[in-house]
């Protein structure tokens, strides 16, 4: 046992004497992570100014939004809490003890800071927000007025990243993602900020996504938590520097390399194809990774960095899906709103689209908009997709459209029975509700059924094999047609119905 520890020793001795040599090489290989402060102030150019220490989401987030405005693009970063050192920065985020905007100061930590999102100005009509497109006020509510007009409070005040948002988000949107019409610059500046900037303020608030009861479980997965883990662990102190230092530097090398071949004739054209497909906003306003910092050692610093790029790229994808999906989005289904084809049964309770567009957030600002607040309980929609050989494969969906406050709790899910189920076992007990259903009406009514009728008594052309699948909670159901997946509406409304009425005949014999 005593000659196999000896043996670990000694091999890891020799490793560690390799990886030295190598932590050496490569730090001789490529410039230092770390810069002295003298280099960093002989610089020229603006200088953003945080604290040092360990960092967190949002001042990192506030930085890679001031580095897409054209006055801080080519900007350092000063992270320190000296008044000398913050009283040579052109901006300070996070930092500083005061919200000043005469001062470049956006700092949310002193006692007297009380603000929060303008929901007033961006999330309603240009006559009720009291805004004239410039991005000023003129009067309107407060804040916490106007999130009680939505069915909304403000949950929680701004950090340095929703600051530097309200402040500089349109800008930021206008000029690096080419959003020019003042209508959808103020829908983005909701979306990014309900989709994004929200979470971020509350995180670094301590406002608590379940605050009446503790977490079922610990999230590490958030931005947040991700940005966070980039902080060194321990305090490795001098000694390791150089050993880090060489780790970053490696990391750097990678980065280094993937930018050189940008620069070459076929990763020129990949990289330009790429950014061509994104759209204007995709490629990144500066070289985070290369961004003279100071403020940390060479770990601390190159996690920064690191927190820079993730940042950005969070903040990137989520504008450009909310410029390029849900933007649109909202627009179409206003159209569907106001033009259903639904079946004619079914109106109140159906919007039928011609294709899946994410219409939540839309939906129910829509419906007040329109006086149709909790109308509808289902969307229905066909995909199509080809198989191995190419043929075209078209499914309809039924979506249950969720509670607003709640995404898991649907207003109608379909029926209890079939939850769960799927193909044939799905359309054999769908059928055969069906069939019972018809012959009580036929019994009561004496008639006969119309066949062809989709809605009413049901489409008596239907198979068990014309239904794929119904969700474990009812709130998705998936058909191989139309008529398929208006009967699974029919039954669900239908059994929605029998209750209401018979709950409000409980209610006025009681009376």
């Amino acid at each position: 046992m005593a000659s196999h520890l000896g043996q670990t020793a000694a091999a890891t001795a020799a490793d560690a004497a390799t990886a030295a040599a190598a932590c050496a090489a490569v730090v001789a290989a490529v410039p230092r992570v770390r810069i002295s402060r003298e280099e960093f102030w002989a610089m020229e150019g603006p200088v953003i100014g945080t604290h040092d220490g360990r960092y967190h989401l949002d001042e990192i987030l506030a930085c890679t939004m001031l580095l897409s405005l054209k006055e801080f693009k080519n900007s350092r970063i000063c992270r320190s809490r000296d008044n000398n050192d913050l009283e040579k920065c052109s901006i300070l985020v996070d930092v500083g003890g005061e919200y000043n905007l005469k001062n470049n100061h956006f700092d949310h930590h002193q006692r007297s800071f009380q603000q929060y999102f303008d929901f007033d100005r961006f999330a309603s009509s240009g006559s009720q927000r009291g805004w004239n497109g410039n991005g000023d006020r003129d009067g309107s509510q407060n804040a916490e007025e106007s999130c009680k007009r939505m069915k909304r409070k403000p949950v929680t005040k701004l950090s340095s990243a929703g600051l530097i948002f309200l402040h500089y988000g349109e800008r930021i949107l206008k000029e690096r993602y080419g959003v020019e019409d003042p209508e959808s610059v103020r829908l983005l500046m909701y979306g990014v900020y309900v989709h994004l900037l929200e979470a971020v303020d509350a995180n670094d608030n301590g406002v608590s996504i379940c605050p009446s009861s503790a977490p079922l479980y610990k999230e590490t997965t958030t931005l947040a938590s991700r940005i966070g883990a980039l902080y060194p662990s321990v305090d490795r102190g001098e000694v390791d520097a150089d050993v880090m230092d060489a780790a970053s530097a490696w990391e750097y090398q990678l980065y280094a390399l993937e930018e050189a071949w940008k620069q070459e004739e076929k990763g020129a054209a990949a990289f330009a194809a790429a950014a061509a497909a994104k759209g204007q906003g995709w490629i990144p306003p500066c070289a985070f990774l290369s961004i003279p910092i100071i403020g940390g050692d060479a770990e601390t610093l190159w996690g920064f960095k690191k927190g820079l790029k993730m940042a950005d790229e969070a903040f990137r994808d989520t504008v450009l899906y909310l410029r390029d999906t849900w933007l649109p989005s909202r627009f179409t289904l206003k159209d569907a709103l106001l033009d259903n084809k639904a079946e004619k049964k079914f109106k109140d309770e159906v919007i039928e689209l011609n294709h899946w567009m994410p219409i939540e957030d839309h939906l129910y600002d829509l419906e007040r908009e329109l006086d149709m607040v909790d109308c509808f309980k289902f969307v229905l929609y066909p995909t199509t997709k080809r198989d191995e050989g190419k043929n075209s494969i078209t499914t309809w969906s039924v979506r249950c459209i969720p509670e607003e406050r709640d995404k898991f709790k649907s207003r109608l899910p379909l029926k209890k029975e079939w939850r769960g189920m799927r193909d044939l076992e799905l359309g054999q007990a769908v059928l055969q509700q069906q069939q019972q259903q018809q012959k009580a009406v036929a019994a009561a009514s004496s008639s006969t059924i119309n066949n062809n009728e989709s809605s009413g008594g049901g489409d008596a052309g239907l198979t068990p094999d014309d239904f794929v699948f119904c969700h474990a909670t009812g709130f998705l159901g998936i058909a191989k047609t139309r008529a398929a997946a208006y009967e699974m509406i029919r039954q669900t409304v239908e059994e929605w119905r029998k209750g209401e009425e018979t709950a409000a005949a409980a209610t006025t014999s009681s009376a």
